[in-house]
C-alpha cells in the first residue's frame, strides 16, 4: 500500500440545506459500492476510492476488506491515506469547483455554500465526475455520476479492478507479499488490530502503530505489516520511522511492488532525489512501465536537472495507459521542452495538460504562458 499526501482539506460544496434541520444545516451527499477483482474477490491490499471531476483527482476513502466503502462527498481528508496508483503530484481543491455542483448553481471560488442560493437543494450535479479505485499494478474500472438527490440510494455499484503484466515472469501476485501467508496467528492478530484502528471511522494512527509494532516483534518477516506500520507512522508524522518501516518491507519481501513506490514518493517528498530514483528503479524491476514510480523517477530526474532522463521517463507516462492519473508528467515535459527550446512540443504538452486538469493551481500559469507565446508570435 502506498501513502498519498493529502493536500489540505476539503470543503464540503457538495452539501445542501436540510429540510430537517430549519436551522441552516446541511446535508451531505454520500456515496457507497464495492471494489473487486475480476473473480469477484476483494482487492488484496486497501483500494484508495478516488472521485475524478473534469480531471482533477481527489482521493476519498479506502476500501475495507471485504472491498466495500463508503464516504461523504468532499468530506474531512484530514487523514493521510495508503493506496495503489496515488497522484500525490495534486494539490486537493473544494469539491465543486471543477466538478460536483449543487443544483447546477454556480460556485464561486472560496464562497461557503450557504444553500440559499441553489436552484434546487435536493440536487448535485456531478455529470462531469466519476468514481474509480487506485491499487498499485492494477487497472480500475470506473463509474459515472450524473445529477444525485441526497435522498436517493448512495450505492454505485461495482468497481473492477484489473492486474497489469507482472515483471518478473512468475506467478506470484507482486501486490501481495508472499511471507503475509506464513505469518503465526498471534502476528495476524496484532496485524488486524492495527488495521481496524486505521480504517475505522475516525482513525488512530498511533494505536494502529503500537499494534502493527506488536506484529512484526511476533514475525519479523511480516512485510505487509511493516507497510502498514509505515502508514500509520507517516499519519503519526513519524518520517524517518516510516522509511525504516518501508526499508524493513522491501528487505523482507524484495517481490513486493508497494513499499518500493511507497518509498520512492517519501523519497521524492523529503527531496532525496536519488533516492526515489533508486527506489522507482526497484519497483519498475517487478512491474515494468508502472506509471506511479514512473511519474516519481521522472520528477526526481527533472528535480535535479537531468532532463533527457527526466523527458524520456515522463514520456512513458505521459504516453501510456496511466496518463490521466498524472496530468503533471505533460506539464512538466511543457518545462522541460520549453527550455529545450522545442516550443512545438511545450505547447502540445500544456495543452494536453489543460486539458485534464483545467483547474489546478499551476492551470493559470499555463494559460499565461500560453498566451505570452501566442501574443508574440512564437506560436499560432
Amino acid at each position: 500500500m502506498i501513502p498519498t499526501r493529502v493536500f489540505g482539506s476539503f470543503v464540503c460544496l457538495a452539501c445542501i440545506a436540510s429540510p430537517l434541520s430549519g436551522q441552516g444545516q446541511f446535508r451531505a451527499l454520500y456515496l457507497s459500492g464495492n471494489v473487486s477483482l475480476q473473480d469477484g474477490s476483494p482487492p488484496p491490499e486497501p483500494a484508495r476510492i478516488e472521485l475524478v471531476c473534469s480531471g482533477r483527482i481527489e482521493p476519498q476513502a479506502l476500501t475495507k476488506t471485504d472491498g466495500s466503502f463508503s464516504f461523504r462527498v468532499g468530506g474531512d481528508q484530514s487523514q493521510q491515506m495508503v493506496s495503489g496508483t496515488a497522484d500525490r503530484s495534486q494539490p486537493s481543491a473544494p469539491v465543486g469547483t471543477s466538478g460536483p455542483n449543487p443544483g447546477n448553481a454556480p460556485i464561486v471560488r472560496g464562497q461557503a455554500n450557504t444553500g440559499a442560493h441553489l436552484a434546487n437543494p435536493s440536487f448535485v450535479n456531478m455529470s462531469q465526475c466519476e468514481v474509480r479505485a487506485a491499487l498499485a499494478g492494477y487497472r480500475s474500472s470506473s463509474v459515472k455520476l450524473g445529477r444525485r438527490s441526497v435522498f436517493e440510494s448512495p450505492d454505485i455499484g461495482s468497481i473492477i479492478l484489473i492486474p497489469m503484466a507482472k515483471g518478473d515472469g512468475s506467478s506470484r501476485d507482486p501486490l501481495v507479499s508472499v511471507n503475509t501467508l506464513k505469518a503465526p496467528a498471534k502476528a495476524v492478530e496484532y496485524f488486524e488490530k492495527g488495521q481496524k484502528q486505521l480504517f475505522k471511522d475516525k482513525p488512530d494512527p498511533k494505536k494502529a502503530a503500537k499494534e502493527l509494532e506488536k506484529a512484526t516483534e511476533a514475525y519479523p518477516e511480516f512485510s505487509s505489516a511493516w507497510n502498514l506500520l509505515a502508514e500509520a507512522r507517516l499519519q503519526n508524522q513519524d518520517m524517518e520511522g516510516a522509511r525504516l518501516a518501508l526499508q524493513k518491507a522491501v528487505e523482507t519481501d524484495p517481490g513486493f511492488v508497494t513499499p518500493n513506490v511507497t518509498l520512492a514518493s517519501l523519497e521524492l517528498e523529503e527531496g532525496n532525489f536519488q533516492a526515489a530514483i533508486e527506489a522507482s528503479k526497484s519497483a519498475l524491476k517487478i512491474v515494468p512501465d508502472m506509471g506511479e514510480p514512473l511519474y516519481y523517477q521522472g520528477t526526481a530526474y527533472a528535480k535535479m536537472g537531468d532532463l533527457e532522463n527526466a523527458r524520456s521517463t515522463l514520456e512513458k507516462v505521459a504516453l501510456g495507459p496511466e496518463e490521466a492519473s498524472f496530468p503533471k508528467s505533460h506539464y512538466l515535459l511543457g518545462v522541460i521542452y520549453a527550455k529545450s527550446g522545442d516550443l512545438k512540443k511545450a505547447v502540445e504538452h500544456c495543452r494536453r495538460y489543460l486539458e485534464l486538469e483545467p483547474d489546478s493551481g499551476a492551470a493559470d500559469a499555463v494559460r499565461k504562458q500560453l498566451s505570452s507565446w501566442e501574443a508574440s508570435g512564437v506560436i499560432q
